[in-house]
Order: structure tokens, then sequence, then C-alpha cells
């Protein structure tokens, strides 16, 4: 009999919609709660939370620098640095930012273990 996946980590949805049976506002969990943690924390620039100026990564500032390796390798660095000073419930196990310049966007692939899970999360 396989073991039902406990609670570990949760948030409430970014939407706000409410949960259809109890009309309280719904929540992500574990997996999914953490991923949309790493993903607005990415995203968020220095001095845009209140009373909290140190949190964000600057990524928003390298997106109109030209696609090349080192500004792939600063994006890196920057996701890296970030997820690592910022979000105690992952450990990074790999960061991958390949540039397309053909297509003026990049690939990134985050692979992380979630701390309480045991299978990776990219």
């Amino acid at each position: 009999m396989p073991i039902p996946n406990k609670v570990i980590y949760s948030d409430f949805d970014i939407t706000l919609t409410p949960h259809p049976v109890h009309r309280d506002i719904s929540r992500t969990t574990n997996e999914n709660a953490v991923k949309r943690a790493l993903r607005n924390l990415i995203f968020t620039d220095y001095h845009e939370r209140p009373f909290s100026p140190s949190i964000g990564s600057g990524v928003n500032h390298l997106l109109f620098e030209p696609v090349d390796i080192i500004t792939s390798e600063l994006l890196r660095d920057k996701i890296i640095e970030t997820v690592n000073n910022n979000e105690p419930r992952v450990k990074l196990l790999e960061v991958v930012v390949a540039p397309r310049p053909d297509d003026n966007k990049y690939y990134i692939r985050i692979t992380f273990s979630i701390l309480g899970q045991t299978n990776p999360v990219d």
C-alpha cells in the first residue's frame, strides 16, 4: 500500500480563487508551492518588496542585454545566488541557462530537490 503524500509546504494560490467546497482561498502544496515561490523570487527585483529591499534577483535587468554566453552565465549566477540566499526549502542540483540568439530568448532549466522529499524537481 503506497504512503500518501504528506503536505509539508503550502501557500495560497496566486490566483486567489475560492475553493469550490469550503469557499476559502485555495492553496498550493509541496512541489507546486515551492515552484511558485521560486518563480516569484527569481522574477522579483531588488527594492520591490517593502521592508525587504535585499530580496530579489536582478534578472530583469539582464533580459535586455545581448543574448550570448556571457549574459547566460550572469543569469545563471544570479539565479543560483538568489535561490541559495532566499529559499531554504530547496537544494539546487543544477541550473542550465542556454542562449537562443536566433529566437532572442534563453532556455532555463532549474533542477532542485525539496527538503523532506526524495524526487528531484525541474
